[in-house]
């Protein structure tokens, strides 16, 4: 879904394609690597499971990161890709 951030397409409901950052992914302000260690011995994860990222791996996880379903403010992501679509979040 990350593909989906850098091009400004955002999901507003969940089962909806799309970025779930409007649904409170934290998945632009974490830094895990659950997309290649999985969990439940290596079976799945959050975003494959078609939830939003929670930031269970940040260390001010759960207090300072929720409530869980909404937006996160400030995220500042480098641009990638070429079909980057500049729109306000």
């Amino acid at each position: 879904r990350r593909a989906y951030f850098d091009e400004g397409k955002f999901a507003e409901k969940f089962g909806e394609p799309g970025c779930l950052y409007l649904l409170g992914c934290k998945g632009p302000i974490t830094h895990a690597d659950c997309p290649l260690r999985k969990w439940n011995n290596g079976v799945n994860w959050c975003i494959d499971a078609g939830m939003g990222c929670q930031g269970c791996t940040q260390p001010e996880f759960p207090d300072q990161l929720g409530p869980f379903y909404e937006k996160i403010t400030d995220v500042h992501v480098p641009k990638i890709g070429e079909y980057w679509q500049k729109k306000e979040v």
